[in-house]
């Protein structure tokens, strides 16, 4: 059967919400390009949960022949049903599956507030002292009336207590061994956070891929049948 060259696309792997990215999709092989007899291709972008524009573009049988297509992103997650349907003469000969994901910058935003905000905590922690959780839950967390079992009760009990004994436990651990520096740990978490900020922005950034398609299957047209 007569073909013509496979198409390479290049669209974008990982997108970001509310943006607009370019899809391009041209002849993979430039040279010894041969048409068929075939002047132009139709193809027909789609992506569930992306607004595509336009939806619909012609590419001639010319070895630099190019279009392109902008893709908005509407939601958060894998497109659905993504691919690019490739048509000649009205027929639909090829169906290119493409996988494409958007993401957001939740998570860089939050590691960059905790650099900040993490340090303040851990002070806080320090100035509270080890029964902070006991404090708490013995003066401020009143009983449940609900819980009039009695075996119910114990076990609230239990909890408030095992709270407050995990927190000492914790907070033993982290300044029992530095009281001559007590900001130590908040050095700690700036780099901490500082260095997950960073990762998050690498893993969540903006990916491009290219795909090539195979040799593209001219249809008999009707006039041979």
């Amino acid at each position: 059967m007569p073909s013509l060259p496979p198409l390479a696309i290049k669209y974008p792997r990982q997108m970001k919400l509310q943006r607009i990215y370019p899809v391009t999709v041209k002849w993979a092989e430039q040279e010894g390009f041969r048409t068929g007899g075939i002047r132009q291709v139709t193809l027909r972008l789609l992506m569930a949960g992306g607004q595509v524009l336009p939806g619909e573009q012609t590419l001639d049988a010319q070895a630099d022949a190019q279009v392109t297509f902008y893709v908005t992103p509407l939601g958060v997650g894998w497109l659905r049903e993504q691919r690019l349907e490739v048509l000649i003469r009205g027929r639909k000969v090829q169906e290119i599956p493409l996988s494409s994901k958007v993401t957001c910058h939740a998570w860089t935003k939050f590691f960059l507030l905790m650099v900040f905000v993490g340090p303040w905590l851990l002070g806080l922690m320090y100035a509270a002292g080890s029964g902070l959780i006991s404090k708490v839950t013995t003066e401020n967390i009143p009983e449940i009336a609900a819980l009039d079992k009695i075996s119910m009760q114990e076990k609230w009990q239990a909890a408030k207590i095992w709270a407050g004994d995990t927190y000492g436990t914790l907070w033993a651990k982290l300044w029992s061994a530095n009281e001559e520096d007590p900001n130590l740990w908040g050095f700690v978490a700036v780099v901490a956070f500082l260095g997950l900020a960073l990762l998050s922005a690498w893993w969540h950034r903006d990916v491009r891929r290219t795909k090539v398609s195979e040799k593209i299957p001219i249809p008999e047209s009707d006039d041979d049948d």
